[in-house]
């Protein structure tokens, strides 16, 4: 591999091999026999071999990048390793072919021996937490204090709903909460936010003069899905993103000051209650839009 001239396991693109196509390249039973290599070193080593193919990573105002892929690599193969290889999360990267953003559908067969534009957002964390986590409620902290107040910003995870989550029944029976506040109060004179699971879709409110909601896509049981919800005050809107793609948006404005604003933010739970039937992992909150 031209990129890290070695045993494939220290460039970003041979690292990234190891964990996402390991699957597909399992090593015949002889070969596990005789080496004395792990079995996820010797999947390494093997997709590395195949990487003779180049793409040419650009930034603005940084440094090239030189990536080793094969034609038949999928796009988030190579999403992670230019993430590696610029020393930034996935999350901060945009990756543009021409005119064109590459997205999941994307072809990396396309880009092969051609230029790539790497736009790195910032990322500006002001709460994280990337185990998975079972046991909800998990105290975030107020509105104030995260920097939400009259600001963008991006509450996001990788969400995982029970099979036997309730998916209908209104929202004293059916709502389970990803992120929101204890205060339920809908009269419009304090910051009231969440962001849940209702009737079995995904669902967001803001109670501040008057109330502002959307409803998203159904969400899904028994599998991993990642939601993020964008606070865009440039925009002046609020963006439901699910699995990276954008479901459903609606105009919004900043959190304003008010004494609702020390109010705690919690992950799981809504109105003392109404807790997150399931699991969760790779939770943020951003203060800043996040965009896929």
């Amino acid at each position: 591999c031209p990129a890290c001239a070695s045993m494939h396991l220290t460039c970003p693109l041979c690292r990234a091999d190891a964990a996402s196509i390991g699957s597909r390249m399992a090593p015949s039973a002889e070969a596990t026999a005789t080496d004395p290599m792990s079995e996820g070193d010797s999947q390494a080593a093997q997709g590395a071999a195949e990487r003779t193919c180049e793409v040419f990573l650009k930034t603005i105002g940084g440094a090239d990048v030189t990536l080793c892929v094969a034609a038949s690599d999928d796009f988030a193969l190579l999403r992670v390793a230019a993430a590696e290889a610029l020393g930034v999360a996935t999350t901060q990267l945009k990756l543009v072919h021409g005119s064109e953003v590459m997205g999941p559908s994307s072809k990396v067969c396309d880009v092969v021996g051609q230029e790539v534009l790497a736009i790195v957002s910032p990322e500006k964390v002001a709460w994280s937490r990337e185990e998975e986590i079972g046991d909800f409620p998990v105290r975030i902290g107020n509105l104030a204090e995260l920097g939400l107040v009259g600001a963008s910003f991006t509450l996001m995870a990788s969400v995982w709903r029970n099979p036997s989550a309730p998916d209908e029944g209104g929202q004293y029976v059916s709502d389970q909460a990803i992120f929101a506040m204890n205060e339920y109060s809908n009269a419009g004179d304090l910051t009231n936010l969440h962001f849940l699971v209702r009737d079995g879709h995904y669902w967001y409110a803001t109670y501040r003069d008057g109330s502002n909601s959307l409803q998203g896509p159904r969400a899904g049981k028994g599998q991993w899905e990642d939601v993020a919800l964008v606070m865009d005050i440039e925009a002046c809107k609020t963006v439901l993103y699910v699995n990276g793609a954008e479901v459903t948006a609606v105009d919004n404005k900043a959190l304003d000051e008010n004494r609702g604003n020390a109010n705690q933010l919690w992950l799981g739970q809504y109105a003392n209650g109404r807790h997150w039937k399931g699991k969760m992992k790779n939770v943020k909150v951003l203060n800043n839009a996040w965009n896929p």
